[in-house]
C-alpha cells in the first residue's frame, strides 16, 4: 500500500471518530434538555370533593387507665391435705359451686364419724344422768358436768364435719380460671393458693382527671371505653361515683368507671382510653369513614388547596351513621378529598370532578 492511501485512509477514521464523538456529546445535551418523567406522572389526579356536615356534641374529655375485673380473687383449702381430685385447670369456665378440686376425705371422714360416735354417748348418757337426777341418785354438779361435756363433744362434732365439707373447694362466683396451682398428690397447707379466678363479665377502669375539668364532666352520662391495643372494641359504661378527695401533689382525682363485659368485648389486664362526655356543647366537623386513610402518626384526610392535595392529620370522635366526628386537625368549611386514591400523596396536584 501506498503512503497517500495510508495517510488518506487514517484522515477518514479520524474524520469518523469526530463525528460519533460530536453525536454522542449532542445527544446526552439533548437528554440533559429534555424534560424529566412522563407525561403520566405530571398528569394532575382527579379528585371528588365534599364539604364536612357539622353536628351538635359535647365537649369530651379522655384519659386512660388499665382495665381490671370487679372480682378476682386467689381460693385455697382452708385445711390441709393431700390432693386427691382436679376438676378445674386454667382458662375453665366454671359456675358458682361448681367443685374446683378436693383433697383426700378419708381423714377427714373418720374425724367426723369419731365425732359423732362421741356425741351420740354423751348424750345417751347425759338423758341417764338427767333421770338419776330427778330421783337424787346424783348430784346436780354431776349432770351440770355431764351436760357440759356434751356440749363440747357437738362442738367437736361441727368442727370435724366442717373440715370435711371445706376438704372439697368450689368456686365462690361464677368466672374463669386464670390459673391453677396444685397437682394431684400434693400436700397442700391450709390457706395455700390454688386456684386464681377472674369475673370478667364486669370490669371496672380506674383513671385520673384532672380537677379542672371536673365541672366540664356529665357524671350521669354513659362513658366509653376504648382498648387502646385494639380500637375496634369498646363498650358502654357509668361513674360509680363522683370523686370523693383528691392528690394535692398532682392536682388530679380519681374517677371509677364500671361497665358491663358480657360479651367479652374488653380483656382485663389491659389499657383502656375511657371518654367522659362533658356538660357543655360544640360544633364539630364531620366527614365520611371512607374519607380517612391511617398512618403512622394517626388518622388523616386530604384538602384541596389551590389545586393542591395537602394531608391533614386529625383527632377523631364518635361514629355515627357511617360519619366520624373530627375533634381537631379539619377546618369546617376544607374541601375534602372524598375516598382518596393510594396513590394520590401530599402535594400532588389534583383536578376536581364532578361525582
Amino acid at each position: 500500500m501506498s503512503r497517500a492511501r495510508v495517510v488518506r485512509t487514517s484522515g477518514v477514521l479520524l474524520a469518523v471518530g469526530f463525528l460519533t464523538t460530536l453525536t454522542l456529546v449532542t445527544a446526552l445535551r439533548a437528554s440533559k434538555d429534555a424534560p424529566t418523567g412522563s407525561p403520566e406522572s405530571t398528569r394532575a389526579v382527579p379528585v371528588r370533593v365534599i364539604s364536612p356536615t357539622s353536628v351538635t356534641g359535647q365537649v369530651e374529655r379522655t384519659a386512660t387507665g388499665t382495665l381490671t375485673a370487679v372480682r378476682e380473687v386467689r381460693v385455697g383449702f382452708p385445711v390441709s391435705g393431700v390432693v386427691a381430685r382436679i376438676e378445674a385447670h386454667e382458662g375453665d369456665r366454671v359456675r358458682a359451686g361448681e367443685v374446683l378440686a378436693s383433697l383426700d376425705t378419708v381423714p377427714y371422714r373418720a374425724a367426723a364419724d369419731q365425732a359423732r360416735a362421741r356425741a351420740e354417748f354423751l348424750r345417751a348418757r347425759l338423758e341417764r344422768s338427767r333421770a338419776l337426777a330427778e330421783s337424787g341418785a346424783i348430784a346436780g354438779e354431776e349432770l351440770d358436768a355431764d351436760e357440759a361435756e356434751l356440749r363440747a363433744a357437738e362442738a367437736e362434732l361441727d368442727r370435724a364435719e366442717w373440715n370435711w365439707q371445706r376438704s372439697t373447694l368450689r368456686a365462690p362466683f361464677t368466672g374463669d380460671v386464670r390459673s391453677d396451682r396444685i397437682e394431684l398428690g400434693q400436700v397442700v397447707s391450709a390457706g395455700e393458693p390454688a386456684f386464681e379466678l377472674i369475673a370478667v363479665d364486669s370490669l371496672e377502669v380506674r383513671v385520673s382527671v384532672a380537677v379542672s375539668d371536673l365541672a366540664r364532666i356529665d357524671f350521669t352520662a354513659p362513658v366509653d371505653v376504648r382498648s387502646v391495643d385494639r380500637p375496634a372494641h369498646a363498650a358502654r359504661g357509668r361513674i360509680v361515683h363522683p370523686p370523693v378527695s383528691g392528690d394535692p401533689r398532682t392536682s388530679a382525682v380519681p374517677i371509677l368507671v364500671r361497665l358491663d363485659n358480657r360479651d367479652r368485648t374488653l380483656l382485663a389486664g389491659t389499657i383502656a382510653e375511657v371518654t367522659f362526655t362533658g356538660s357543655s356543647q360544640v360544633v364539630r366537623p364531620t366527614v365520611p369513614l371512607s374519607s380517612l386513610r391511617v398512618a403512622s402518626n394517626g388518622s388523616v384526610v386530604y384538602v384541596v388547596e389551590d389545586g393542591t392535595a395537602r394531608a391533614r392529620t386529625i383527632e377523631t370522635g364518635a361514629v355515627r351513621d357511617r360519619l366520624v366526628e373530627v375533634t381537631s386537625g379539619l377546618d369546617p368549611d376544607a374541601r375534602v378529598v372524598a375516598e382518596p386514591p393510594d396513590r394520590l400523596r401530599d402535594g400532588d396536584a389534583v383536578e376536581i370532578v364532578e361525582g
